[in-house]
């Protein structure tokens, strides 16, 4: 019945969409070169592959040509018709939509690709989280159409934006395996991407050491952890946390002046943190450790023993 109902909704759409579609064809069939459609692969519902037909936008042997499957600003492999289907985004449906958390910018995306699926298996597979990352980020610039500066994404923002992409592109829903608190066996629960949400508090946070000092806060962006991925390895949990909190601040407000972090070194910076006292250490350890990311309470009844659990997921390693 599901697949009877699928295929009269989409004659319906096709039926509908008619006027418009007709004569791209015609325009299509007259001044390109005779090609009207090309088959691109996707990931569809429980990682199934279809094959989605979309317009011929560009010269049929274009991935042998100039800068093979990557298409730049001005491409002469693009046929004359396909740069206004690519500028109208007529052959770019379905599109979704998502407000970035930290910017409340809107922006508009496409599910992500079999090769772009391909691209964050292997991250996943190689359990390096700097590579993982570049993975995710990379997909996120490539499945957004609005322009996005990227390398200023919070961390949340990454973990969210990607969770939305990919509830569209391999299913609306993540299947876990949660452990019971009584028995510790695993359990199989559904949970619906579109229900995760990120509270972020509508204050600027800010650490006050005393009278004459405040520490101004910020969120952690991707391309700085990143970095510090890539260049750190830190021996002890402390080295680690430090590292953390570096990576948070931003300012530091005195009667005098106003302190940019950015502008000193990691030593200086490192030598700062050490001079602190334990509460203001605490405070800064807090903040890091109530960072905003993806949060989601799940209720479930163990398969073996019957129990009630109620579990915390955060993080995107949770989800997936």
């Amino acid at each position: 019945m599901e697949r009877l109902l699928d295929i009269f909704f989409s004659g319906m759409a096709l039926f509908f969409l008619s006027p418009l579609l007709i004569p791209i064809v015609i325009i299509l069939k007259c001044t390109g070169e005779g090609e009207l459609f090309f088959m691109q692969e996707r990931m569809g519902r429980h990682g199934m592959l279809f094959k989605l037909f979309k317009f011929a936008t560009m010269l049929k042997d274009s991935p042998n040509l100039g800068t093979g499957t990557v298409t730049i600003r001005g491409d002469t492999r693009v046929l004359p018709v396909g740069k206004f289907l690519r500028k109208t985004k007529i052959n770019e449906l379905p599109r979704y939509e998502l407000t970035i958390p930290s910017s409340k910018q809107q922006v508009s995306f496409r599910p992500f690709l079999v090769k772009e699926q391909k691209t964050l298996l292997i991250a996943l597979e190689s359990q390096d989280e700097s590579q993982i990352l570049r993975a995710v980020v990379d997909t996120i610039g490539s499945c957004v159409y609005e322009p996005i500066k990227l390398e200023t994404l919070a961390t949340f923002d990454v973990e969210y934006v990607f969770t939305m992409i990919r509830s569209k592109s391999v299913g609306e829903n993540a299947n876990v395996n949660l452990k019971c608190t009584e028995c510790e066996e695993f359990t199989e629960v559904v949970i619906p991407l579109e229900d995760i949400r990120i509270e972020i508090p509508e204050e600027t946070p800010t650490v006050k050491l005393n009278d004459n000092y405040t520490i101004q806060l910020k969120y952690p962006q991707y391309k700085a952890l990143q970095k510090e991925l890539n260049s750190s390895d830190p021996d002890t949990m402390t080295d680690a946390m430090i590292d953390m909190i570096i990576l948070c601040l931003d300012k530091l407000r005195t009667e005098d002046e106003l302190i940019n972090f950015a502008n000193e070194t990691k030593e200086n910076t490192i030598t700062f943190i050490e001079s602190l006292n334990t509460q203001q250490f605490e405070d800064l350890i807090k903040f890091v450790q109530s960072l905003p990311k993806l949060k989601h309470d799940v209720l479930f009844k163990c398969d073996h023993c019957d129990k009630d659990n109620k579990v915390l997921l955060q993080g995107l390693q949770d989800f997936f």
